[in-house]
């Protein structure tokens, strides 16, 4: 199964753009002989019965036996980018599905949540009997890279800590070798910390959060449940309040 995210930069490029995005798309699927296709993102263009009105994109769709999603969504809000300081709303975001993946969608969901700071709103797809999709050739696609870890000396047992650096100390003798003196005395407190000292992910802690944020992130969260609450009004004091609850914890997050 061939999963894809794409993000089309500006309307006025459109037309200029999304034909080489179609082409490396059919390149890629054709490339790993896919059967199942999934295709999700920013396309900054409307559907309106499955068909946009960029007729490049309508022909891939159409060459390549795809179906777009938007249908599998019965519930939310009827859109999903909003721009709430000037009332402006639209469904430009959207996934494309292969034809034999359609109907497996038995779920879809736009998410609201107070806590989302972005003008576009997250979806999220259920696909039925997916765990057989992607056979013997599917490629796991993990991070590979460097993982860089955090020492937490809050958590530390640090008699334990100390007691280890003495007997890791004693165990190595210094010479006169400035280099080679450094190299046991660096190795003796990487040892000690790896029994004394828990180590965790750098994203692990949000280093600037604080109990400000806390309460200003479950305002946002509050005032945006009321306003769902309340049929998603379009004026008045609900959408006032969940506007300025959002716009001040947002405003507080840039100015960490």
């Amino acid at each position: 199964m061939l999963s894809m995210f794409i993000y089309v930069i500006h309307l006025l490029l459109v037309e200029l753009k999304l034909y080489d995005i179609c082409s490396q798309i059919e390149s890629h699927v054709n490339f790993h002989d896919n059967s199942y296709v999934i295709i999700g993102g920013d396309f900054n263009l409307e559907f309106i019965n499955g068909t946009s009105c960029c007729q490049d994109l309508n022909s891939f769709i159409m060459e390549n036996d795809l179906c777009v999603c938007d249908s599998k969504f019965s519930n939310g809000p009827g859109y999903t980018h909003c721009q709430e300081t000037c009332n402006c709303s639209s469904w430009i975001d959207h996934f494309i599905t292969s034809r034999n993946l359609f109907d497996k969608v038995d779920d879809a969901k736009i998410i609201e949540i107070g806590s989302n700071l972005s003008d576009h709103y997250p979806l999220w797809i259920h696909i039925a009997d997916s765990s057989g999709l992607c056979g013997n050739d599917c490629t796991d696609f993990k991070d590979t890279g460097p993982k860089v870890t955090r020492l937490r000396w809050d958590k530390a047992d640090i008699s334990s800590y100390c007691e280890l650096t003495r007997i890791f100390f004693n165990d190595n003798r210094l010479d006169t070798d400035v280099d080679s003196d450094y190299d046991k005395i660096i190795t003796a407190l990487h040892n000690a910390s790896r029994f004394c000292v828990p180590k965790c992910k750098t994203s692990f802690f949000k280093h600037y959060w604080d109990d400000d944020l806390s309460d200003l992130k479950m305002r946002s969260i509050e005032a945006n449940r009321l306003w769902v609450e309340c049929g998603r009004p379009r004026h008045g004091y609900v959408l006032q309040e969940k506007c300025r609850a959002k716009a001040m914890y947002k405003r507080a997050l840039r100015n960490k």
